[in-house]
């Protein structure tokens, strides 16, 4: 457990290195839920270049996501040699190594078909190669050294910074078609707009601007607090993106939006606690990510400025990042000399934008999941309906997104084993819905059911009713106004043929239940205590004590050799034949599952969702979301790897299997 904390906390410093070591040593037999959730956050990336001995200093990936070349400093006794290479962008086996820089090479860019890489040397040239045999084509001698270089989308021109200066090739012959002058400090971003009309640029003095390219004069001219390192085109074409270093003191990083007609800021600009070497946009358009110089790619929210995730496995400063076609991946280059590949994601968590759930539950196989809304959140006459809803980060095929409408509120959801059927429990009812058929197959007239627990053949369903003297969801409304029970109902528990509606038993219990995980057993909930029945007869086995409150949910965990009764703050953990308490875990505070094998416990509590040793009732970890937000139902897939959240208004998955 120690262990955990430390990988943690190196994992958030960026030193991944260590992390990975702290939990390599861990003894296999020790790898819980934790170990397999940290583990995966230090292998988010789908590739890793290793072949450059120094520090990447440019990077590009080919329009067609084929290729990636890469600019390093080779460091060899004597003098230094400057490193050009193009890398297989899905295998990272080398495909070129190209020579003939005699100084550092400040920027690379491929043409828009691919077919050409451009490179931008301080050994004042500019090299063309042919990407398809690695052959330099041309030859662009300047007077000055280039710093930045970027094909205009016909491919037929080339611009190029020359430190103060802008000049424009002709890509075929290589000569100068003309020159934009205006900047103070060496030019260190370029970029056309999509149309080829606009040209971006920033340089080291700070100022963003933007050339109309039929006239060749500057039509827009700013500056801001600190040196630009790159700027770029928003998805619309309508702003100005520029990074860099942000004013005077401490190094930090900015991002700035500057409007594409006047060159105004606009009221957005992003501060990030270290420098920034790059920024591009997400396929949507709703982040940013910036390369930062702590190491870390910080996926930064374009309507907030709020940091959304980071991708950590650099040793260095990244310098330098890019999309791939489509921009479902992510490279970067950095100071420690390596390229990296990534997904872009979060690697912390998966979020779904869903209105607050009053019941969520997994499919068995973890690839569903199905939730219902919040009534009382609804405007008059509004719809209460049911989804089931594709896990977003499985890796099998999407099986596919169903709704109903339900005639109440729902309560409760149990998938059915095979997956072909959902139990629904509404206030007067529980419905059975065909998944196959997307409509209701049965109804059984059973009112206020708020536990639900399908026997593992499908053939039994168990119901549990609201008991009036426990407020066992205070999350969703007070009970004494939810007209969930009428005076008359029994508070009972029940176990039903589910196909045919027949009634099998009359169970003295409430609110909760579940089926043992080979069907012969059934526990439930008994004010105090949990009571376990032998489910063919129907006859008491055990009762469990020990609680002071309330239970109000139970599961059978061990291969069903253990039972675990909650209460709103603790869980206990009994011997199911002998009915000794094992363990007890304190400070659950809200909706709580334990794994399978009985060795962990997860709850809500205080807004977070956290982890504890059932065993020794110790907190492992905590998993907190980005913004403030409530977090009132909770979720563990039937192999205890994924779990879910469901806040004001969005579900939370946290996944602790291999990527």
């Amino acid at each position: 457990m120690h262990s955990i904390g430390l990988a943690q906390r190196e994992l958030q410093g960026n030193r991944l290195d260590e992390a990975r070591r702290i939990l390599d040593a861990c003894p296999p037999d020790l790898r819980h839920w934790e170990w397999h959730y940290l583990h995966r956050q230090c292998h988010v990336e789908l590739l890793t270049i290793r072949g450059h001995v120094g520090g990447i200093h440019a990077l590009a990936a080919s329009p067609d996501g084929k290729l990636i070349a890469a600019a390093s400093l080779l460091r060899r006794v004597g003098p230094p040699e400057w490193d050009l290479k193009i890398w297989d962008a899905a295998t990272g086996k080398l495909v070129h190594e190209l020579k003939g820089h005699r100084h550092a090479i400040g920027d690379v860019a491929f043409s828009p078909d691919s077919a050409l890489l451009a490179s931008a040397g301080y050994d004042k040239t500019i090299r063309l190669w042919d990407v398809n045999d690695g052959r330099e084509l041309r030859t662009i001698a300047g007077a000055t050294l280039f710093t930045q270089v970027a094909f205009h989308p016909d491919g037929a021109r080339l611009a190029a910074a020359a430190s103060q200066q802008i000049r424009v090739y002709d890509v075929a012959g290589g000569r100068e078609l003309f020159a934009l002058a205006g900047h103070s400090g060496e030019i260190r971003g370029l970029a056309f707009s999509a149309d080829g009309e606009r040209l971006a640029s920033g340089c080291t003095h700070g100022f963003v601007k933007l050339w109309d390219l039929k006239s060749r004069k500057e039509i827009v001219s700013r500056r801001g607090p600190g040196p630009i390192a790159s700027v770029g085109f928003s998805p619309e074409e309508d702003q100005i993106v520029s990074c860099g270093a942000g004013g005077v003191g401490p190094v930090r990083g900015e991002v700035r939006f500057w409007s594409a007609r006047d060159g105004r800021q606009a009221p957005l600009q992003i501060v990030l606690p270290h420098s920034v070497a790059a920024a591009g946009f997400s396929a949507d358009a709703a982040h940013i990510a910036c390369a930062c110089g702590d190491g870390g790619i910080a996926f930064v929210h374009a309507g907030t400025g709020a940091i959304r995730f980071t991708l950590r496995g650099h040793a260095g400063a990244v310098s330098d990042l890019a999309f791939t076609a489509g921009r479902t991946r992510l490279v970067t280059g950095s100071s420690d000399g390596t390229i990296r590949v990534w997904p872009v994601r979060n690697p912390e968590f998966v979020e779904l934008a869903q209105p607050l759930a009053s019941a969520l539950t997994f499919a068995g196989d973890g690839r569903r999941f199905a939730l219902s809304n919040v009534v009382r959140r609804l405007p008059r006459g509004g719809t209460v309906w049911l989804r089931v809803v594709p896990t977003p980060d499985q890796d099998t095929a999407d099986p596919g997104a169903l709704e109903f409408e339900a005639a109440k509120p729902i309560w409760a959801l149990a998938f059915a084993p095979d997956k072909r059927w959902l139990a629904a429990a509404e206030e007067h009812a529980v419905t059975l819905w065909d998944l196959d058929k997307a409509g209701a197959a049965g109804v059984l007239v059973e009112p206020g059911v708020v536990g639900l627990s399908i026997s593992p053949d499908g053939q039994l369903l168990a119901t549990a009713t609201r008991n009036p003297a426990v407020d066992h969801r205070p999350d969703l409304g007070e009970p004494a106004k939810l007209k969930v029970a009428p005076p008359q109902a029994v508070v009972s528990i029940k176990v039903w043929h589910a196909t045919s509606g027949q009634l099998r038993h009359v169970l003295p219990g409430q609110v909760a239940v579940a089926f043992s995980p080979d069907g012969q057993r059934l526990a439930g909930a008994a004010d105090h205590s949990v009571k376990t029945w032998d489910v063919a007869t129907g006859k008491e086995l055990r009762t469990f004590s020990g609680p002071a409150d309330h239970i109000i949910g139970v599961q059978f965990v061990a291969a069903g050799r253990q039972v675990i009764g909650f209460t709103r703050r603790q869980a206990t953990v009994w011997d199911a034949d002998t009915g000794q308490t094992i363990a007890t875990v304190d400070g659950v505070g809200g909706p709580a599952f334990a794994t399978p094998d009985g060795l962990r416990v997860v709850a809500i509590h205080g807004g977070l969702v956290k982890w504890w040793d059932a065993r020794l009732g110790r907190e492992l970890l905590s998993l907190s979301v980005p913004e403030e937000t409530r977090l009132i139902q909770l979720a563990l897939s039937a192999d205890g790897r994924r779990v879910a959240a469901a806040g004001e208004r969005k579900v939370v998955m946290w996944h602790a299997a291999a990527p």
